[in-house]
């Protein structure tokens, strides 16, 4: 088995989709995150050695990566420090569209039941 924790960013996209194909996208892009977050499904299409099957995976793992990082957020249940307001909220790197959110803490710093939620 490979531990995939020795690869770098560009090894790593090689093994979902073909090694010419990450090589190239690491040229017109500045980073993993935004090849896997911010493509969509035409763009990664133009790239040989990617069809419509992997155009389409790529955007699977992206929505993957979202749904864990807010399953972490429901874990949180104490705000203590800057860290925990960031991690809070990572998920909201992903937006599209540039949203205002509110978090409202107690004297023991834990949060307050969001009276309603962003879909």
């Amino acid at each position: 088995m490979l531990n995939y924790k020795e690869f770098d960013d560009q090894m790593l996209l090689g093994r979902l989709v073909s090694e010419p194909a990450a090589a190239e996208l690491f040229q017109d892009y500045n980073s993993l995150e935004e090849i896997i977050l911010k493509t969509y499904s035409n763009e990664l299409k133009k790239y040989k050695g990617i069809g419509k099957v992997k155009s389409e995976q790529i955007p699977a793992v992206a929505e993957i990566i979202r749904r864990v990082l807010k399953a972490e957020k429901k874990k949180t249940t104490k705000i203590g420090n800057p860290l925990d307001v960031f991690n809070y909220f990572k998920e909201m790197q992903f937006l599209e569209q540039e949203e205002a959110r509110i978090l409202l803490l107690n004297v023991k710093r834990s949060q307050f039941p969001l009276l309603s939620r962003p879909s």
